[in-house]
């Protein structure tokens, strides 16, 4: 029986809950917080293709999909003083056509939030989030599919409130 968005969403967020909970006991780096350096964390987008390639895309992308293809996302968030915290936003919107009638859908899942406290002094210096992009799109009896898109949203905030923020954009 194949799975449904509800299920494939709620199996996206346990593996996001998963790998910070590996992160955290493992092999992510743990540094001293510095609540006085100047820059934002650095965020990498990794995609995993259908056909299991992985490209990285740093800060934000945007870049084409295939109408029932479902791509697995990670969101990465780097910084030499600690991550304090990372969020991740997922939507998505559909363009129907008949003729000269156009019909439009968006919609937004709840923003994904984790965030890190030190333990004994240390912070990690890398946390992630994931989600999959599922390009699936329905229109409405009598409409064509005319385009749609899943986007994420994403940002990580360093323990001196720098913020970084990045969009990965997936259209067809």
């Amino acid at each position: 029986m194949p799975i449904s968005n509800p299920d494939k969403r709620w199996l996206s967020l346990m593996r996001s809950a998963i790998l910070i909970v590996v992160c955290a006991l493992t092999a992510c780096a743990q540094v001293t917080p510095n609540n006085s350096e100047t820059t934002s964390p650095k965020l990498t987008w990794k995609v995993t293709y259908p056909d299991h390639s992985v490209v990285s895309y740093i800060g934000g992308a945007t870049v084409p999909g295939t109408v029932g293809a479902t791509y697995h996302v990670l969101l990465f968030a780097d910084d030499p003083g600690g991550v304090r915290q990372i969020t991740l936003d997922r939507g998505n919107g559909t363009t129907c056509t008949n003729g000269s009638v156009s019909s439009g859908n968006m919609s937004n899942d709840p923003v994904q939030t984790v965030n890190s406290q030190p333990s004994n002094g240390k912070a990690l210096s890398e946390l992630w989030m994931s989600g999959d992009a599922i390009l699936v799109f329905d229109c409405p009896n009598g409409m064509t599919l005319a385009g749609g898109y899943v986007s994420f949203d994403g940002s990580a905030t360093n323990y001196a409130n720098h913020k970084a923020m990045g969009t990965l954009l997936m259209r067809v």
